[in-house]
């Protein structure tokens, strides 16, 4: 972790922030996209230090303290980067009068799972912020499809989705994917809203793996005389109920970390501290177990469906040939709350 700043230069920092949002002219991007924390595991004893920090905050910022106040915030964001300590952040700066810098804790802060009441509270600041500034700005939500596209809008670039901050007006967004046409389209902000764009880039027709009216379906005669494809969706369905098994298991781990921070005092934390730790668990080992049952389901319905493809395939065989003359086996598959499996029986 790098050391804070001297609250010498904490303090020019501000007055230079203050002063050149102030000045005419002063350059800014149409849209504003800030660079997110890097996700890495936390030390031992991080959350304990993070939460002395944001203590420390609150207790300066009470006393309307401002200088110590950011300081103590941004050693309690870098120690632990969270919904919690970029909202912090955000309202010292917001008080602070750096406008800019406040809303960029805000987006940040958004994009970091905060709890209802923390979403609540930053919407709010994203709105009372974005009008303050010159000229004023606004937020957009930008969703693609397929998620994960590169998107740039007015050249800045980012990942969706991903909620940013834009001038009032016309704005020209362009989205690209892997095997994707591009995209470039324009969308117009309102002042003093919150707008969806969503962006469905098309397959490229050139890179499609099945060049037919629906990728999804594959006949049975296609399958037929030994092809391989019944065998490759058997395969695909225990590997996505293989990777359904981890999610399974990263739910159980959130599970007893929710279970961890349900004691009050637990750690030494903060109670608004413990709480948000507490529901962000919850949250993550339920997202968690709906992804692992999804994967269930659907990759017992892919093995079914290999095996049902490999019975016809064998059904299509000439008479004579005995390497073919198998019956289809049964297949039954299972879902529980503890895992997944496909019972088979006979023989291949």
């Amino acid at each position: 972790m790098r050391p804070p700043l001297p609250p010498s230069a904490a303090l020019a920092l501000l007055v230079l922030l203050a002063l050149g949002l102030a000045t005419p002219g002063h350059a800014r991007a149409a849209a504003l996209v800030p660079k997110l924390p890097p996700r890495a595991a936390n030390a031992p004893g991080d959350a304990d230090r993070a939460a002395r920090a944001y203590d420390r905050a609150a207790r300066a910022y009470e006393k309307k303290d401002l200088k110590t106040a950011l300081s103590a915030a941004n050693e309690a964001f870098e120690i632990l980067p969270n919904a919690s300590t970029a909202l912090s952040r955000a309202v010292i700066l917001e008080r602070a009068g750096v406008a800019q810098g406040a809303l960029e804790s805000y987006l940040v802060a958004a994009e970091l799972s905060p709890t209802d009441d923390e979403r609540r509270l930053i919407e709010e600041g994203l709105v009372r912020v974005g009008k303050t500034l010159s000229p004023p700005m606004t937020t957009v939500t930008v969703i693609a499809q397929p998620a994960g596209a590169a998107v740039e809008v007015d050249g800045v670039p980012f990942l969706a989705p991903r909620l940013i901050a834009v001038d009032a007006g016309k704005h020209v967004v362009k989205a690209t994917a892997p095997g994707y046409e591009p995209l470039s389209d324009t969308f117009v902000a309102r002042p003093g809203r919150s707008d969806r764009v969503e962006l469905s880039l098309v397959p490229d027709a050139t890179s499609s793996p099945l060049p037919t009216d629906d990728p999804l379906c594959v006949s049975a005669r296609e399958t037929s005389s030994g092809s391989a494809a019944p065998w490759i969706v058997t395969g695909a369905g225990v590997a996505v109920m293989a990777l359904g098994v981890g999610f399974h298991l990263a739910a159980a781990d959130a599970a007893d970390d929710s279970k961890h921070f349900a004691k009050p005092g637990v750690d030494g934390l903060p109670e608004d501290v413990r709480l948000s730790l507490y529901r962000r668990a919850v949250g993550h080992a339920e997202d968690q177990r709906t992804v692992a049952y999804a994967a269930y389901g659907i990759g017992a319905a892919a093995v079914i469906t290999g095996v049902i493809l490999i019975a016809l395939d064998d059904d299509d065989a000439p008479a004579g040939d005995a390497s073919k003359a198998k019956a289809a086996p049964p297949a039954a598959a299972w879902v529980s709350p503890d895992g997944a499996g496909l019972e088979l029986h006979g023989s291949f």
